[in-house]
């Protein structure tokens, strides 16, 4: 439903963090959006892989449009930090909104705060987002040529 949601620790209280779907109502299902934000004036389509990161916040790999995404738990914001929702996907590395993505679903935050990003379905490889927003190759298939 294009929300990131949590269930407090003790608590059967379930509670939407970011993300909404007013306004994006499209036939029989609730269609998501890119929007940064705070809370609920947020906008995620098909929010997948989600991490908890050193730094307190959780990053979110919103698969449709293929960027990562940063909830600040403390303020509420979210931030894409990398990838360009262009929907039109791409393998490219770079620094931050430069970097583009395909199928993001999957990932993990070390505790350096390194994000690695895995895309399989086209890309089938691993790319690491560093703190300072620097996308790189890790690890797997490198495509035989970059979409630009």
């Amino acid at each position: 439903h294009h929300r990131i949601r949590r269930i407090r620790r003790g608590s059967r209280v379930v509670e939407t963090i970011a993300g909404n779907t007013k306004f994006a109502y499209m036939g029989d299902f609730n269609a998501g959006g890119h929007m940064d934000g705070f809370g609920l004036a947020t906008k995620f389509d098909n929010p997948r892989g989600i991490a908890w990161s050193p730094d307190n916040s959780i990053i979110v790999a919103d698969e449709a449009n293929n960027v990562i995404r940063r909830i600040d738990i403390e303020s509420g914001e979210t931030t894409t930090i990398a990838g360009l929702n262009l929907h039109r996907p791409g393998f490219n590395d770079g620094h931050g909104r430069m970097a583009w993505f395909v199928d993001v679903t999957p990932l993990a935050v070390d505790s350096k705060g390194n994000i690695y990003v895995a895309s399989f379905l086209a890309e089938h490889r691993i790319r690491r987002i560093d703190p300072t927003g620097e996308v790189k190759h890790f690890c797997g298939r490198v495509p035989h040529r970059e979409i630009a």
